[in-house]
């Protein structure tokens, strides 16, 4: 079980900023750019040519319109992608924290009762030795109270015994 709070918490969702902002500049990029601009650049280059913008091919009238505009896409998608990524470090920050805490206040309880649990025991330490004496004089008091009645009993077999032997003589006649 301590084992287990001592371990860092593997976050499951690995958070890759360099594909997740690739991913928003092309994404923006394409948003960003005029129909014309889009129809010309999947033939010639794909996706790959979304940040360059007029280098596609097209005629110089659109290509700077669009290279603008595609421009100002990328950067606000590299912007929206850091805002991203430094929200998901705070909140892994947090999350940190929070288990921080977690840990501290786990491990505090087990100190607490550590100490209350050698507190008790002591004390019951304690009364299991009183009770310990207080059977062990009980027992003696029974053991002598036993002896006693044995004692009684021997000596009333023996009074009846000489009783008995002393009938019998006097029976007997002496003889």
């Amino acid at each position: 079980m301590i084992n287990l709070v001592h371990k860092q918490p593997r976050i499951k969702s690995r958070f890759r900023p360099c594909a997740a902002m690739g991913f928003a500049i092309v994404a923006m990029a394409a948003l960003a750019m005029p129909n014309s601009a889009q129809a010309q650049m999947c033939p010639n280059g794909g996706a790959g040519g979304g940040s360059t913008g007029g280098s596609t091919g097209e005629t110089a009238s659109t290509g700077g319109t669009s290279a603008s505009s595609s421009a100002t896409g990328a950067l606000a998608a590299v912007q929206a992608a850091q805002q991203m990524m430094q929200m998901r470090q705070q909140r892994n920050e947090q999350y940190r924290q929070y288990l921080q805490q977690r840990r501290e206040m786990y491990l505090a309880s087990i100190r607490n009762n550590n100490t209350e649990t050698k507190r008790s025991r002591r004390v019951s330490e304690k009364t299991a030795q009183a009770r310990r004496e207080e059977r062990r004089l009980l027992r003696e008091e029974r053991i002598a109270r036993n002896l006693e009645r044995l004692n009684r009993i021997r000596e009333e077999i023996e009074a009846k015994a000489k009783a008995e032997s002393e009938t019998r003589i006097a029976s007997t006649g002496g003889q």
